[in-house]
């Protein structure tokens, strides 16, 4: 069941009414789909773009923190355009104009984040005092979540086609 197809109708255990960012990350949500009801949990965790935004963040502030000398300032641009881009890419992939563009800028998300784990190593021998494993972590779970959108999507599209084809058949 996807969320972004949901009309959502009350959140719940919301920290501050007044900021939709505070929910917490066992809040839940009462959603309508097709005029049913359903309890939804809504995990902070798993709002990608979000995620994919804070991502982007740490990884700039990291970045201020290496030192200034020339090879780790190229490894830090390398690795915030890298971590920026997976952003940036994820807000464009959500607007495909087509599941055909959904595919295709899923797998740029999947490209850029992929890089940012190769900058992330790299840069461990020149941070050797930082600890780099949430960093590492978290691109490697953005790259193991939208490899498995990337095929899920690749797969929901190959079954539209077939049966498309199957209805145009002549009988």
């Amino acid at each position: 069941m996807a969320l972004h197809k949901l009309q959502r109708i009350a959140p719940l255990n919301v920290a501050n009414p007044s900021s939709p960012s505070s929910q917490s990350y066992d809040s839940q949500s009462l959603f309508t789909r097709h005029g049913a009801c359903f309890w939804v949990s809504v995990s902070k965790r798993w709002d990608l773009r979000e995620r994919t935004t804070k991502f982007a963040e740490d990884v700039c502030g990291f970045c201020r923190q290496l030192p200034d000398q020339r090879e780790a300032q190229e490894v830090a641009s390398q690795l915030r355009r890298a971590a920026t881009g997976v952003a940036t890419n994820y807000r464009a992939a959500r607007r495909g104009r087509s599941d055909a563009d959904f595919i295709a800028k899923i797998a740029v998300v999947i490209e850029e984040a992929d890089e940012a784990m190769y900058w992330i190593e790299h840069v461990s021998a020149i941070a050797r005092n930082h600890d780099l494993e949430p960093l590492r972590q978290e691109a490697n779970e953005l790259v193991a979540i939208f490899t498995t959108a990337h095929k899920t999507a690749k797969a929901n599209l190959e079954k539209k086609k077939a049966l498309r084809r199957r209805r145009t058949r002549p009988t």
